[in-house]
């Protein structure tokens, strides 16, 4: 059983599930938002904010931070949903800066390295940009459709003025990030089923999903017990694993 289905926990069921032998259950608070336009609509995703579909989590009053803020804490907007955080993101795919990587690796994360991450990068995308799909940076057999998306005239024009002023228009998820940056998107958040756009298919027969919407209910007080005959894995985003753990 898997304990939330946001970036990480859906790709970890994913993995799981293609094991034949294996029946995996995914557990998400919240509802499943498939039919939601703000989570279909990447410009609608503002709407999610402070939503049924939103954490609403705050950061504690910070010392030297968010002195702009009431309180001085800040508004961590985080997904309640199939999908987790991947909802809420305008689908946008940008994988980083490799110098966050590598400074990683640097203190003593082993294996985090970009030059580790690289081919797990590549392994999991399917990139429909044409300009770019014979990269050493990217992938064309895995299960997330990366797609250039719809950007208005003005990036055309912002562009332009960028190489004039001697920038290069660069792949955001390219060599480096240095330049005006090209954003990439997703064909679909992390768990929705469409054919059309969906960046994870799960075996049906093997994947279940849950979706828990309250704790307990005065008209039907009946509890769901599941039996389980191997792990429980708590990809539930670094504070609410926390909290459960």
């Amino acid at each position: 059983m898997t304990v939330g289905s946001g970036s990480s926990g859906a790709v970890v069921a994913n993995r799981l599930s293609e094991d034949p032998s294996v029946s995996v259950l995914v557990v998400e608070a919240g509802e499943s938002g498939e039919w939601s336009l703000p989570i279909t609509i990447p410009m609608f995703h503002w709407n999610l904010y402070k939503s049924k579909y939103d954490w609403k989590f705050h950061t504690v009053p910070q010392k030297h931070a968010c002195k702009g803020m009431r309180d001085q804490k800040s508004y961590w907007p985080r997904g309640r949903a199939l999908g987790g955080s991947s909802c809420m993101n305008g689908m946008v795919y940008v994988r980083g800066s490799r110098h966050d990587y590598d400074d990683w690796a640097a203190n003593g994360c082993e294996g985090w390295s970009y030059k580790d991450v690289l081919p797990y990068f590549i392994k999991s995308e399917n990139i429909q940009i044409p300009d770019i799909k014979d990269s050493d940076y990217h992938g064309t057999d895995g299960p997330l459709y990366v797609s250039p998306g719809n950007a208005s005239l003005l990036a055309d024009l912002y562009g332009d003025a960028m190489q004039e002023l001697g920038y290069k228009v660069v792949d955001s998820n390219g060599e480096d990030m240095i330049g005006y940056l090209s954003i990439s998107g997703l064909e679909g958040n992390v768990f929705m089923k469409t054919k059309k756009n969906s960046s994870y298919d799960y075996p049906d027969t093997q994947l279940h999903i849950a979706t828990v919407c309250g704790t307990k209910d005065d008209i039907d007080p009946a509890i769901t017990r599941v039996n389980l005959k191997s792990e429980v894995l708590l990809i539930a985003w670094v504070f609410i694993t926390e909290s459960i753990a």
